[in-house]
């Protein structure tokens, strides 16, 4: 992200530290037990560390286990240690613009989650809901890794796992950065449930709980106060408006910024990064992320804008440049 307009952005801080997370609390949460609402359609209906269907031959050692307090890890505001973001396959052009981790944890315990999504509005018609921000003690910490590592099936995992039965699913992607391993590991179909055929089950298993517990993760006891992630920078996407939009477009918003502003990049469109100041004058923030907002340009021509916050690993990253 080299083109930034950000404007004196507002420093925030991720909330002061809570109780430790127990991995007693994790597994509980992957299994269905208290404090999860309804489990995705896709979870194991077998105990956590079960294979679904046939038993495959599996990562060797696949149940790692650690001393307590001895994975390592690294400690800095901005350093992602476990992140897990879902997207890709079939979906219309305007999801990808909005495109984001699901779920981050950094060096110092911060973690950054999307809220679950009950609305049950039609895709792109509501922005989506501010992420969540909370943290982890050390404690809270090396449970969460340990489950990772363990149930979650990541500390031997591939760089990939295919599904070759289904061109248009979706991928999920874990970054890892402890216990001596930096890698992501990219999984296609996990969303789509229990396929036949699919090898690597016992994996996909553990990588299904490890989503599962992070894709809820708002449910989990001894949050505390978690508050609304509020970024200090956002990305904006232009592209050439098409179709029919839902209601009237607005004025552009800004009287500082044109079209030049937005330069094409390598992905679709023309790209920017504004501060929260300027996103507020288009969409509500703090936010979630917000796709396909129709705005006539300063020539009155229709564009389609798209807004998602930056996370603060990214947001130091523009920064540095």
């Amino acid at each position: 992200m080299s083109n930034t307009n950000a404007l004196t952005p507002r420093a925030r801080h991720l909330a002061a530290a809570l109780p430790a997370l127990a991995l007693a609390a994790l597994i509980a949460a992957c299994s269905g037990g208290p404090g999860v609402t309804t489990p995705p359609t896709n979870a194991p209906s077998s105990p956590p560390g079960t294979p679904a269907g046939p038993t495959p031959t599996p990562s060797s050692n696949p149940t790692p286990t650690f001393g307590e307090g001895q994975i390592e890890h690294p400690t800095g505001a901005t350093h992602v240690v476990l992140r897990m973001e879902q997207g890709g396959g079939f979906a219309p052009i305007g999801a990808f613009a909005t495109q984001a981790p699901t779920f981050t944890l950094y060096g110092d315990g911060g973690v950054i989650f999307q809220q679950i999504d009950n609305r049950g509005a039609p895709f792109g018609t509501l922005a989506n809901l501010p992420w969540l921000v909370g943290h982890l003690d050390e404690e809270g910490v090396q449970s969460l890794l340990q489950f990772a590592l363990s149930t979650g099936r990541l500390a031997n995992a591939r760089d990939t796992y295919e599904n070759n039965t289904c061109a248009d699913c979706g991928s999920t992607w874990f970054n890892l950065n402890a216990a001596g391993e930096e890698k992501v590991v990219t999984i296609h179909g996990l969303t789509e449930g229990d396929m036949p055929g699919v090898p690597d089950q016992a994996d996909r298993a553990g990588f299904t709980q490890l989503a599962t517990v992070l894709r809820e993760f708002q449910n989990q006891d001894g949050l505390g106060d978690v508050t609304s992630y509020d970024a200090e920078l956002y990305r904006v996407t232009t592209m050439e408006a098409f179709g029919e939009p839902v209601g009237a477009p607005i004025e552009w918003p800004w009287d500082d910024l044109t079209r030049d502003n937005f330069p094409a990049g390598d992905e679709p469109g023309g790209m920017a990064t504004l501060d929260a100041e300027h996103v507020a004058e288009l969409v509500q923030v703090p936010s979630g992320g917000h796709i396909g907002v129709w705005v006539l340009d300063p020539d009155d021509k229709p564009v389609v804008l798209s807004v998602r916050p930056l996370l603060p690993d990214e947001q130091a990253a523009v920064e540095a440049n």
